[in-house]
Formats: C-alpha cells, structure tokens, sequence
C-alpha cells in the first residue's frame, strides 16, 4: 500500500468517526427522545441531539462544531512510498 492510498483511508476513516454514530447509539437516543415529557427541556434537547445526528450523517459533516484537531505521527514501514 503506498502513502497516497494510506492517506485515503485514513481520511475516510476521520470522515466517518466524525460524521456517524454506531447505530445502537443512534437508538438509545431515539429512545430517550420517546420516553421524556413533551415540552421538556431533556427532550429539546435529545431533539436537538437526534437533528444533528442526521444533518451530520446526510451532509458528511462533523457531529459536534468543537471537534478540535486531530494530529498523528506514523512510522512508516520501509515498503510504503512517499508518493
């Protein structure tokens, strides 16, 4: 595998964790939004959980606008090129 591809996948990979949740989380939050009172403020809330959910999956969008920045060092073995 050369660095270009490399690169691609761990793009994709930062892409993904970022922009979608396992689906049993997906769930437990669909659940919890169910369960609270209407009109209370647990359940604006897990609304507004639930909605940025789907916009980030939809849009490929990080889940959260405070993601931070993701710095990484890798060694790369000797038969993986710079290209």
């Amino acid at each position: 595998m050369d660095a270009k591809v490399l690169q691609n996948h761990l793009l994709e990979l930062i892409r993904r964790t970022s922009a979608e949740l396992p689906s049993d989380v997906v769930r437990a939050v669909k659940a919890g939004l169910r369960r609270e009172k209407q009109g209370s403020s647990a359940r604006y809330a897990l609304q507004v959980i639930h909605d940025n959910i789907i916009m980030a999956k939809d849009k490929s969008q990080p889940l959260c606008q405070d993601t931070g920045t993701i710095i990484c060092y890798a060694d790369l073995p000797a038969w993986c090129s710079e290209a």
